[in-house]
């Protein structure tokens, strides 16, 4: 349980400046300066198209912002945030945890950088060969449970299907095995 009287509310857990995102020419979000400080209950409102889900996409990673930085419950505990702290080694890591763990749980990734985490410690001496080691187990996952240890057995990854806006589901295409 959290006590919301204990959480320091000057430290912001979410943090953007200048964020631009742009699809060739259209500017989908344009000049963002954001804070959420902790314990802050926040919400983005605006009509359709105004970059709403263009500027969480931003948030999660799922898009790369065109200018400006974006920072989450990181940058409060190291006060410097830059683009060498996040290397192919942290980004290889945290994709293996999600395949070998699995998608669509909260359980699956955290079972993953459980895994990863014994891994990349026992596999330490082997330095960037750990990295062929980790795309073998990757693509045996893929190949055996490609929804991960834990993950939802009705994944995309797993075959599972496809919620269409219309509410109909399509299954999704099958891959032929050479």
């Amino acid at each position: 349980m959290i006590d919301f009287d204990k959480i320091d509310r000057s430290v912001p857990i979410l943090e953007s400046k200048g964020l631009c995102k742009y699809f060739g020419g259209l500017k989908a979000v344009e000049n963002v300066d954001m804070k959420v400080m902790a314990g802050d209950i926040f919400g983005i409102i605006g009509p359709n198209g105004a970059g709403k889900t263009t500027f969480f996409n931003m948030c999660t990673g799922m898009y790369t912002p065109t200018k400006g930085i974006i920072g989450a419950a990181y940058a409060p505990f190291v006060n410097y945030i830059e683009s060498s702290q996040f290397t192919t080694d942290t980004g290889f890591n945290v994709l293996a945890m999600v395949v070998i763990g699995g998608q669509g749980t909260l359980l699956g990734p955290i079972l993953g950088s459980t895994i990863v985490t014994i891994l990349t410690e026992a596999l330490r001496f082997l330095e960037n060969w750990r990295y062929v080691i980790y795309a073998i187990i990757i693509i045996l996952m893929m190949w055996v449970r490609p929804q991960g240890l834990m993950g939802a057995s009705d994944s995309i990854l797993a075959g599972g299907e496809i919620q269409k806006k219309d509410g109909s589901k399509k299954k999704t295409p099958e891959v032929k095995k050479a």
